[in-house]
């Protein structure tokens, strides 16, 4: 029998590399829908099968995908991480929502199936620390509430300060305050109470570890009150970026070779690493596209990186062993990728 060399002609693109996305989400069912404060629900999520999900650490998140609208969002789990049965989130209806939150907010009810990632952390408690110092500014408690509930439970000394503007809109107050009494500080700007975050951070501390989150305004007033304090004593996450276009005109092109074939990709300067992954057909992870979430971190042999993202600290960057392909690039003409 003769081949036919039409059939011969026909190529089918192979993705190298992760999974995508999609292909690893794992099905949850939502358990409940509660209010947590104006404007913010508090969902549970369970297995299908009742069975136990995978375990986190204070400061994880995970992706949820929104149905069938393409897409993907990261939310901070905020509940016990001594429970393996179930994750919490908090969603804010954002008045500027891309979609995500407003998605949430009218579509998600109790017996609903959503598809979730495996939990990241890229805000991971020091729980060695002798002392910690928890703020949080708005919908920032989420991951701060989970290390705040750590905290108590190993006994390690902390104060938890969460700010808002006002107290109805603030989520989980009643339980942060059954938990964590005179610990918890409340600042609420109608009720004439702010941080001083000048006063907070004033003295650095022996073995001291100081976890903001929060709107970029308080996270720079954080950094600019830690700018005496020891290397390493500050973490910070963003939920927000102001991410921008790249100018052909301020950067320049690079290449990346990929140790594990060989193929050498070369990145325009009008592109980003990732896009010009993806276009050579090599699947790399990803969710906000901003350098916030982690999720396109890939590992770096060898090459110098302009990091541009908001997730690895000092110590990583410096480390230059990975990079956010999503906004990070080489600082010269090439660089060599684990993938």
């Amino acid at each position: 029998m003769r081949a036919n060399p039409a059939l011969l002609a026909l190529r089918s693109p192979v993705r190298i590399g992760e999974p995508s996305k999609r292909d690893i989400a794992r099905p949850v069912q939502v358990e409940s829908v509660t209010r947590a404060a104006d404007g913010i629900v508090r969902l549970r999520l369970v297995a299908p099968d009742g069975r136990a999900l995978p375990r986190w650490t204070p400061g994880s998140h995970i992706d949820v995908e929104c149905g069938d609208t393409g897409l993907s969002r990261q939310y901070s789990l905020c509940g016990d991480p001594a429970d393996a049965r179930g994750y919490e989130i908090a969603v804010l209806r954002e008045t500027e929502s891309r979609g995500g939150s407003a998605w949430m907010h009218a579509t998600v009810g109790v017996g609903d199936r959503l598809h979730v990632s495996a939990p990241r952390n890229h805000f991971r408690l020091d729980e060695s620390a002798r002392r910690l110092i928890l703020i949080a500014g708005g919908i920032g408690i989420t991951p701060i509430a989970a290390m705040a509930r750590r905290a108590r439970e190993l006994g390690i000394d902390y104060t938890l300060h969460y700010s808002g503007r006002r107290r109805a809109g603030m989520a989980l107050v009643d339980e942060l305050a059954a938990l964590h009494g005179a610990r918890l500080h409340l600042h609420v700007r109608e009720e004439g109470r702010r941080n001083d975050l000048p006063a907070l951070l004033r003295e650095p501390g022996a073995g001291t570890q100081v976890y903001a989150c929060g709107p970029a305004r308080m996270l720079d007033a954080v950094a600019a009150g830690c700018a005496h304090w020891p290397e390493g004593s500050l973490r910070v996450e963003h939920f927000s970026s102001a991410p921008g276009k790249l100018d052909p005109a301020r950067e320049h092109a690079f290449e990346v070779e990929l140790a594990d074939s060989g193929l050498v990709v070369p990145v325009r300067a009008d592109q980003t690493l990732l896009a010009a992954l993806r276009a050579a057909n090599i699947d790399v992870r990803s969710d906000c596209e901003e350098g916030l979430c982690g999720s396109c971190e890939v590992a770096v042999l060898s090459g110098k990186v302009e990091h541009r993202d908001l997730v690895l600290t000092r110590a990583e960057r410096e480390a230059n062993a990975k990079m956010m392909a999503c906004c990070s690039r080489a600082c010269d003409g090439r660089l060599v990728l684990a993938l």
